[in-house]
């Protein structure tokens, strides 16, 4: 008979989230989770699994947390929408207050000699899909013409994932100083010099 659980799972999920996003997988330890959680390791196992189960589970709920967060900004949008988006990233203002700076994935992608592959696949999962949200808003502008048909969408898309890759990785390193918003200043007159009309 499956036994009750007498905490909050989600909580507790976001809470190992968090620790992870702060301490980086290879400074989080299980002490570290017990911790946060205010479980004991054997609630955290039995609920969670092992540090790396619990690692891919907090990759996949950072995942799919931006991913709705960059549909919700972008739907039926186009170049516009998707300026603001990367420079509300670029200066940290995606963030709910209180959150770690930086992006629980940049930090992981940093770490990678320390993760099993299947972390390495999901960091590389949630890259794509930067791409790919990235490129549909420059398609759906280059089909109205907004863009030259010419353009190329997916050398553009790629270059504003770097872009907002490295400003993630800055604000990991300055905890969280604003170092990028010149850069995103810099980022909207370039995207907006690619519209044509």
């Amino acid at each position: 008979m499956p036994r009750n659980l007498s905490f909050d799972v989600e909580q507790a999920r976001a809470d190992i989230m968090r620790t992870f996003w702060e301490r980086g997988y290879e400074g989080t330890s299980l002490s570290d989770l017990e911790r946060a959680t205010s479980l004991v390791r054997t609630s955290l196992y039995n609920s969670f699994g092992n540090k790396p189960d619990m690692f891919l589970e907090s990759l996949t709920m950072y995942h799919r947390a931006i991913e709705a967060q960059i549909d919700a900004a972008t739907k039926d949008c186009g170049t516009d929408a998707l300026c603001d988006v990367i420079a509300a990233i670029m200066e940290g203002r995606d963030k709910t207050a209180g959150l770690p700076a930086g992006c629980l994935m940049v930090s992981a992608a940093t770490q990678s000699a320390a993760l099993e592959d299947r972390h390495l696949q999901r960091v590389r999962a949630y890259r794509q899909m930067l791409a790919l949200k990235a490129w549909e808003a420059l398609e759906r502008d280059r089909s109205s013409g907004k863009l030259a048909p010419t353009f190329d969408t997916a050398s553009a898309s790629e270059f504003l994932v770097c872009v907002v890759w490295g400003a993630l990785a800055a604000q990991c390193l300055e905890n969280g100083a604003n170092s990028a918003a010149a850069g995103a200043a810099q980022l909207r007159t370039t995207m907006t010099g690619w519209v044509i009309g």
